[in-house]
């Protein structure tokens, strides 16, 4: 699977050509009863064009009439513009983590665990704004707890100093 990608750089640099664009639709979505039975056998698995979900039942997709395009991948968020003839899921080829969120047009909508490790969205036909965006909920409270300790600490320093002036 993996080849050279320039035949002259050193170090030398492969690239994985069968591995997925970052944005993708799958060939099919099936319903499983237990992820865990993935990681256990994971070789009677097609994973590379089936999602295996607990929360959604089986049907058929149609990559091909689906077009993504636009995609912005930032550090804690990746969007793009999609068109798409009937109703699809976008997997997004990025590990499934709390903190982690699903929007079409600006609205929230569930994100899934896909094949027990990455993340994916439904998505309505029609033309659509994506967004899969890291919110972490822990990342604020430490940054409000780190405000508050610095506004403590000031006030302490200035009534200390207004002491000393007295």
């Amino acid at each position: 699977a993996y080849v050279k990608w320039d035949v002259e750089s050193d170090p030398q640099i492969y690239i994985n050509q069968y591995a997925r664009d970052v944005l993708y639709v799958p060939d099919a979505i099936k319903q499983i009863a237990d992820t865990e039975d993935l990681y256990r056998n994971t070789i009677f698995y097609d994973l590379d064009s089936v999602n295996y979900m607990e929360e959604l039942a089986d049907r058929q997709l149609d990559p091909a009439g689906v077009e993504i395009s636009a995609i912005d991948f930032k550090y804690n968020s990746i969007s793009a513009n999609i068109v798409t003839e009937e109703g699809t899921f976008v997997n997004f080829s990025q590990c499934y983590y709390p903190g982690w969120k699903a929007y079409v047009d600006g609205e929230e909508t569930e994100l899934y665990l896909v094949n027990g490790v990455i993340m994916g969205m439904e998505v309505p036909s029609g033309t659509h704004h994506l967004v899969f965006s890291y919110e972490s909920t822990s990342v604020w409270i430490g940054g409000a707890i780190s405000l508050g300790t610095v506004l403590i600490l000031a006030a302490a320093f200035l009534l200390s100093r207004r002491r000393r002036e007295k």
